[in-house]
């Protein structure tokens, strides 16, 4: 990467930080665990501890659903920036990232609203469920329940190298850009690295299946997300290529003739065919192994 590409990345890229806050209603139970541990004769540090569960998992079932949702379709559309929660997120995928995420909230939000309306019924529920386990103060106020959960999606601009601004020598400013331009480097190196491996083994799931499946008797069943999911991430990965990585490009560019030469249907009823695909997955998975090394 160029030192020009490099300044110009705030330009093409940002930092996006997702956030979901749930509550997950399972409190340590400090009677319950003294009397298993007294009722089978175990040293209570040693025995273990007892969690109860406070609300049905089944009345929280749509709400974490839809957060896994959300956190996997972030995990997909946005690139490893730090160890701190951040990641990079192309401006080619903005729209069709926060759009997606935007109707995720409002779902958690509905689903949390339902949740909030049935939540004394789950409570009344528990009473009968837990028994002599139950007691109320371990229930936050119904009216203030809503506070526990939370989806959000924060962006801010990636760090720009030339705005260095405390009063230091000129030589120590420089040395500090110099660090955070190599640490910015090996960062967004990374991130691409990322796409390219997303993409092979995509590609070489697809292979192995194929091959698989051309070995194997005629009931042994073909499925569409074999060749689906590489065209879905080659799809992708052109938004998020946002150094225009060239060769990552090319390779793109060739995983998306071999899926359309090949067609689902035409795979299915031939297994001669599933085999010449896998063929031509493995020669295109070779190439990108020499553009992506170790």
């Amino acid at each position: 990467m160029t030192d020009n590409a490099l300044k110009s990345l705030h330009e093409r890229a940002m930092l996006v930080r997702h956030t979901i806050s749930r509550k997950q209603f399972r409190k340590f139970d400090r009677e319950a665990t003294h009397k298993i541990a007294e009722d089978n004769g175990a040293d209570l540090e040693e025995a273990g501890r007892f969690n109860k569960i406070l609300i049905a998992r089944e009345a929280l079932g749509d709400i974490n659903k839809i957060a896994s949702s959300a956190y996997q379709h972030h995990l997909a559309n946005t690139l490893p920036w730090d160890d701190q929660g951040s990641r990079l997120l192309p401006s080619e995928n903005y729209f069709p990232y926060t759009n997606k995420q935007r109707e995720y909230r409002e779902r958690f939000e509905t689903a949390v609203a339902e949740f909030v309306a049935q939540y004394p019924s789950y409570i009344e529920e528990a009473k009968a469920r837990l028994n002599g386990m139950f007691h109320l103060s371990d229930y936050p106020d119904v009216d203030t329940i809503a506070d526990a959960f939370s989806m959000s999606v924060r962006v801010r601009p990636l760090p720009n190298v030339d705005d260095i601004r405390a009063g230091l020598p000129d030589a120590e400013k420089q040395r500090i850009k110099d660090e955070l331009e190599a640490d910015l480097k090996a960062v967004v190196e990374n991130a691409i690295l990322n796409l390219w491996k997303r993409l092979y083994e995509s590609l070489e799931t697809m292979r192995d299946r194929l091959k698989d499946y051309s070995d194997q008797d005629e009931d042994r069943r073909f499925f569409k997300a074999w060749t689906n999911t590489v065209r879905d991430i080659a799809t992708l990965i052109g938004k998020m290529n946002f150094t225009d990585d060239q060769k990552l490009e090319e390779m793109r560019v060739r995983c998306f003739a071999l899926i359309d030469q090949y067609d689902n249907d035409t795979i299915r009823e031939n297994k001669s065919i599933a085999l010449e695909a896998s063929i031509d997955a493995d020669a295109i998975l070779k190439d990108m192994i020499g553009y992506m090394g170790d």
